[in-house]
C-alpha cells in the first residue's frame, strides 16, 4: 500500500495539471458553444 501511495504521489501534480487542463478545455468549448448557440437564436429571431 505505501508503496503505491509514493508512486501516485509522483505522479499526482502532473495528473492534476492534466484533469486541470481538460476541464478548461472542456468549459471553454462549451462556453463558445453556448454563446453560439443564443447568437444563432439572437440571428433567428
Amino acid at each position: 500500500m505505501q508503496r503505491g501511495q509514493a508512486s501516485n504521489n509522483r505522479f499526482a501534480p502532473w495528473w492534476n495539471r492534466g484533469i486541470e487542463m481538460a476541464w478548461r478545455i472542456v468549459l471553454l468549448s462549451v462556453e463558445t458553444s453556448l454563446q453560439r448557440a443564443s447568437e444563432q437564436r439572437r440571428s433567428d429571431a
